[in-house]
């Protein structure tokens, strides 16, 4: 399996804004130095470089959240975010998804999430982690947030949150299997 650096992901996708987890935004913002990228990076938490997204969401309040209006595109198939493959097969190359294409995932209805309460450990660079969230958004899905995943603690949170929807990887499902 080949890895593609940071730096290099940068440079290929020059993004305008990150979105991550405290975790990884040390990591982030040095390899943006070494690219001579400079996206705007939002963090989940907080960091001293980067913006808080609840700072974001509190120079708003209740009424302007509630009549949000989303632009319209020209182009419905102009690129909305890139992620990468795994690199299974040589170096990992960044997958153009359009607005159509998580429209169309968000929207479908195979997978209900409709007043659920759910769990999953997708990070967002999985299209799995994309697919769960906007479907979180989009239905109306209460969701429970865990960093990472132990069979003990998962099996913790369903029982205490009564969860009835959950998504894991196949090796996630081995995990609970052993």
């Amino acid at each position: 399996m080949c890895y593609l650096s940071l730096e290099t992901a940068l440079q290929l996708t020059t993004p305008k804004i990150i979105f991550c987890s405290e975790k990884p935004v040390n990591v982030i913002l040095s390899a943006m130095k070494e690219s001579n990228c400079n996206p705007t990076v939002v963090v989940f938490e907080d960091h001293p470089d980067a913006i808080a997204f609840s700072d974001i969401l509190s120079m708003y309040n209740d009424a302007e959240v509630a009549n949000f209006r989303y632009v319209e595109h020209d182009d419905i198939k102009q690129t909305a975010c890139i992620v990468h493959s795994s690199g299974t097969t040589g170096m990992p190359k960044g997958v153009e998804m359009s607005n159509y294409c998580l429209l169309s995932i968000s929207e479908d209805l195979n997978m209900n999430l409709t007043n659920a309460v759910s769990i999953w450990f997708s990070s967002l660079y999985w299209l799995s982690g994309i697919m769960m969230n906007l479907k979180a958004i989009v239905q109306g899905a209460k969701v429970i947030l865990y960093p990472e995943f132990y069979e003990e603690v998962t099996c913790l949170l369903i029982e205490k949150y009564k969860v009835t929807v959950i998504f894991l990887s196949t090796s996630m499902i081995n995990r609970f299997l052993i």
